[in-house]
């Protein structure tokens, strides 16, 4: 608008008989800088669209890529802890902030988030620590999102995600921004199918230990019945000639 006003402006100072003046005498001079003046408005608020939509699809094939790249970790990783690792590092350099996992503890708590071994996202204890992990907890037994950017516990510092499998809930995920602007809806997206995919691949890993762990305890079970039988044999035949 102010490229095309100052064009327009200037063409009329020096084109314009007369020269050197801000005046115009023919109408059709007028209509000629007012044409211009609407033709070049038109022209720049569609180079600004075609702008806006090259930004827009170039984000959205970056967001695409990190999304590929995350799931590529997420499927790919043997070990748990190298796996969050990845993952919180990919997903918090793509969204200007950092990410953290907390998983659920075989009591049923929340262990704390951990900058150094589970993600980036450091809690202070000076800077209300309790308070956030009272929000994770929240949404762990609500299986809600709740925190910045969300109608629900807004005051803290980071947006707490459910990771919900199929079956149950086996942690929270936390972004805390950078910068605390506005989360788009495609970054919100990212983050909610990001917590999605961490919740099946983490529950199918959570039931194949408790399978192995019930085939450990099976296995066990047998071996003390076969010791016991074994025993029990052992004495009754004293006990019979007794």
């Amino acid at each position: 608008l102010f490229a095309s006003l100052l064009t327009a402006v200037l063409w009329d100072y020096f084109f314009i008989p007369p020269v050197g003046t801000f005046s115009i005498r023919e109408p059709e001079d007028f209509f000629m800088i007012l044409a211009y003046f609407c033709v070049a408005l038109i022209t720049g608020l569609l180079t600004r669209r075609i702008r806006s939509h090259e930004n827009l699809l170039r984000r959205r094939e970056e967001r695409v890529g990190a999304l590929y790249e995350i799931v590529r970790d997420i499927a790919s990783s043997a070990d748990r802890r190298l796996m969050l690792q990845a993952v919180n590092s990919r997903l918090g350099s793509f969204l200007s902030g950092n990410c953290s996992v907390a998983l659920v503890k075989p009591n049923g708590d929340l262990e704390p988030f951990s900058g150094g071994e589970l993600g980036l996202v450091n809690f202070d204890q000076t800077q209300g620590f309790a308070k956030e992990m009272a929000v994770a907890k929240w949404v762990l037994e609500n299986k809600r999102h709740a925190g910045w950017s969300t109608d629900t516990l807004s005051g803290a510092q980071s947006l707490y995600i459910p990771l919900k499998g199929p079956s149950e809930v086996i942690g929270v995920m936390a972004f805390r921004p950078a910068q605390k602007s506005v989360l788009t809806r495609e970054d919100e997206n990212l983050l909610f199918t990001v917590a999605r995919q961490l919740a099946v691949s983490l529950e199918r890993e959570l039931f194949r230990d408790r399978a192995v762990e019930a085939q450990r305890l099976e296995e066990s079970e047998k071996l003390h019945q076969t010791i016991l039988n074994s025993v029990s044999h052992e004495i009754r035949t004293p006990l019979t000639a007794i």
